[in-house]
């Protein structure tokens, strides 16, 4: 995750898109195979996938109070680092530092095992911050555990067991990850273009998996393996949205699209266009090829 982070934050300190593609395709071209999915995911700024309803359960507060702990602080120096940046995950990883500058030990709950399972190795309380940060696939399965934990006490407790692992730039992160706040100039049409660029795949064949998929993680694992043609719809998995694009006339956008494209078209009333005789003159006819 700490690779990761420094990616992330060096496309959020850049305003070209082109650069920002860049940046991204590299670290795909690079990443562990078995990182690619969630770290994919990650870079849309959700915890889990688009189509995946999961939710991490974690409000301000829960937040707050697991930052406090760890750090050492009281709840009121983190809301100082809040006001400063307007962000969470950059107020988190304030505090974390300034802890780690410090040189103080990270407090650690007495006599309480990791609520992952783990018990807290020997000598962990004196050390002032980790040694190595969680892979994305853990940091992944810790979002799982974090959702799957029941009751507010329960997934705080998963919460800060991720937290005492991460440096405090992959903490930042992780908070802008779980509050759905990662603020680094990179949307949709971005990511799809660099998994494009990142496995030489045509940027079209991206887009339609993606839509057919509505997951990216699994798009860019399909590019990776030249599988984008076998994208699937799936029962109950919902397709992403659809821009239309205009067509003169119903005859025109179905050749241009064909039935099963992908694409979605309109055709608007004019006085060269089709009318559909039970609408009223000059009224708009949407015409959909999906």
């Amino acid at each position: 995750m700490r690779r990761w982070s420094q990616v992330a934050e060096r496309i959020a300190a850049t305003t070209r898109t082109s650069e920002k593609t860049r940046l991204l395709a590299e670290y795909l071209r690079d990443v562990e195979p078995d990182a690619l999915r969630d770290a994919v995911i990650f870079f849309t700024g959700r915890a889990f996938a688009e189509s995946d309803a999961r939710a991490a359960g974690l409000g301000w507060a829960t937040i707050a109070n697991a930052v406090a702990r760890v750090a050492g602080v009281d709840r009121a120096q983190l809301a100082a680092a809040y006001d400063r940046y307007s962000d969470l995950g950059l107020a988190v990883g304030d505090v974390l530092a300034a802890r780690e500058s410090a040189g103080a030990p990270a407090p650690e709950p007495p006599g309480q095992a990791d609520p992952l399972g783990a018990a807290p190795p020997s000598g962990a309380a004196e050390r002032p911050g980790p040694a190595e940060s969680p892979s994305v696939p853990e940091v992944a399965a810790a979002f799982a555990a974090i959702e799957a934990a029941p009751g507010p006490a329960a997934k705080s407790a998963a919460f800060e067991a991720l937290l005492r692992r991460c440096d405090p730039r992959s903490a930042t992160y992780v908070v802008k990850i779980l509050a759905g706040e990662l603020r680094i100039g990179l949307r949709d049409g971005l990511l799809q273009a660099a998994i494009a660029g990142a496995f030489g795949r045509p940027p079209g064949d991206v887009a339609n998996a993606a839509m057919l998929t509505g997951n990216i993680g699994e798009t860019a694992v399909l590019a990776r393996e030249d599988q984008l043609g076998q994208a699937r719809l799936r029962l109950f998995r919902p397709l992403r949205f659809m821009l239309a694009s205009p067509a003169e006339t119903r005859q025109r956008s179905w050749r241009a699209s064909g039935p099963w494209s992908g694409r979605r078209t309109s055709t608007t009333g004019s006085a060269s266009s089709s009318i559909d005789a039970t609408r009223k003159p000059g009224s708009s006819v949407a015409t959909s090829t999906t």
